[in-house]
């Protein structure tokens, strides 16, 4: 009877799932319970649910695309009165390969972006003092990278390299005081970086306010003398119609004022117009300096006449564009350019440039150097010359299945040269693109558009994946 109580008890445990029984491990070592055992059977050692989601989650916010581009140009060199035997050392060809890997990343309030660049560069001279030169070169940086944070959902904070691009116009963008070149001229090249901290709020869905601080030059080596420069961005967007306001301030420069803002008058019809203004300017201008040539050419100095001036020197674009129900886009702007060069600055730069060419063919390379370094108009301060300008764009993409069609041409309605710009691209598959694009100049060698080149042509092949 004894035997039987003891039988009926352990009986009683096994059918309550309350209760444990205690048996052992096959090596007979450790003792584990059914519920324990039954769990290692159902989940596989090593799996960590937490780290598994986190990956998960990682790799869904994650995403790249690879770029490699092979282009050739060739350009016809101008032996102008600005470039006398092409001191400036503008090559007849040029070969880029270009690895333009972009990377991002989205992880909840998190945003971190990078686009690590790799170019490899032939170069040949065939034209001038520097005629049979070549070169390679194999440049390795950072085109751009970011990274931010959603601080709250109308708080975003960030800090990185970026190409801040705004505005509506294509010619440049005269109210932005870090980017003048937008980029539109030529798709297939990318606008070098700068440092950049941004912090940005959206109180509204028709407000937004920017505060920017241009902390570094980053990957842009065009500029030398870098200084610090902050702005401050206001955004308003209302029912087909958008304006911005962009105060900012260059140390050791000046304050500045520009603004944007368009109109969208029907659905196919834009308004727009976009200018920057300050007192006072930091162009280089040319003054005579007393001293004659030989041949009774005015010596000359390039000084920032207008640098303590009060008047107001002005940059302004206005520009209407109208996009068909067939897909094309023609647009036309009018370039106001206050700071550029009137007809007799320009005469005074071209006379003393060009009397100089007279002796550069047995001058040393060493005096030639030194003479440009003095009076480099390479880097002036200005967007353009001179001081009005037309510019009409025509873009239709995918005009033809995979060919999609650009075209600019600007004028230059003070010295009445012109510039045709032709931007072909045609898609073989979906990774394989051939694109062309010319610059073809109108004019004397006295003209613009035809200081350093009468034509060139870039093309080439890209490679996406």
């Amino acid at each position: 009877e004894q035997d039987n109580a003891i039988d009926l008890q352990n009986n009683d445990k096994l059918a309550d799932p309350g209760l444990q029984v205690e048996t052992n491990t096959l090596s007979g070592e450790q003792e584990i319970s059914l519920s324990e055992l039954d769990m290692f059977l159902q989940e596989p050692s090593g799996s960590y649910p937490k780290l598994d989601a986190f990956l998960k989650e990682l790799s869904e916010g994650f995403s790249f695309e690879f770029r490699i581009l092979a282009n050739q140009r060739v350009s016809d060199v101008s032996d102008s009165p600005i470039n006398p035997e092409n001191v400036l050392e503008i090559p007849k060809y040029t070969f880029d390969l270009d690895f333009r890997p972009d990377f991002y990343l989205n992880y909840r309030v998190f945003r971190l972006m990078a686009k690590p660049r790799s170019t490899l560069t032939w170069t040949r001279i065939e034209d001038g003092v520097f005629d049979g030169e070549n070169d390679w070169d194999n440049d390795l940086f950072v085109n751009e990278w970011l990274a931010g944070v959603q601080a709250t959902s109308s708080l975003f904070l960030s800090y990185g390299r970026e190409n801040l691009q705004w505005g509506p116009s294509s010619l440049l963008s005269p109210s932005n005081p870090f980017f003048l070149d937008n980029g539109s001229r030529n798709p297939k090249l990318e606008v070098r970086g700068q440092d950049f901290g941004r912090i940005v709020w959206v109180p509204s869905s028709s407000w937004t306010f920017s505060a920017i601080a241009n902390t570094g030059k980053g990957a842009n080596d065009l500029i030398e003398d870098f200084e610090p420069a902050y702005a401050l961005k206001m955004d308003y967007t209302g029912y087909r119609k958008y304006l911005s306001i962009i105060p900012s301030y260059r140390e050791k420069d000046r304050a500045r004022l520009g603004a944007f803002a368009g109109w969208t008058v029907s659905d196919g019809l834009l308004l727009y117009a976009e200018a920057t203004t300050a007192q006072g300017s930091d162009v280089l201008y040319p003054v005579e300096t007393g001293q004659l040539t030989p041949s009774g050419t005015p010596v000359i100095r390039l000084e920032d006449t207008e640098d303590e001036s009060n008047s107001l020197q002005t940059t302004a674009l206005f520009g209407t564009a109208y996009t068909f129900e067939l897909g094309p886009t023609l647009s036309l702007e009018y370039l106001y350019n206050q700071t550029g060069y009137d007809d007799d600055q320009i005469d005074l730069l071209l006379d003393f440039t060009s009397e100089f060419g007279r002796i550069i063919g047995i001058a040393p390379p060493d005096l030639i150097n030194r003479f440009f370094d003095l009076s480099d108009y390479t880097d002036l301060g200005l967007p353009l010359f001179r001081w009005l300008y037309l510019n009409f764009q025509y873009q239709h993409p995918q005009l033809f299945g995979d060919l999609s069609l650009g075209f600019r041409y600007s004028f230059n309605l003070d010295d009445q040269g012109s510039q045709m710009i032709p931007v072909v691209q045609f898609d073989l598959d979906d990774n394989v693109q051939l694109f062309l694009v010319g610059t073809i100049n109108f004019g004397s060698e006295r003209d613009e558009f035809r200081f350093f080149v009468e034509d060139s042509y870039f093309f080439g092949l890209q490679y996406t994946f």
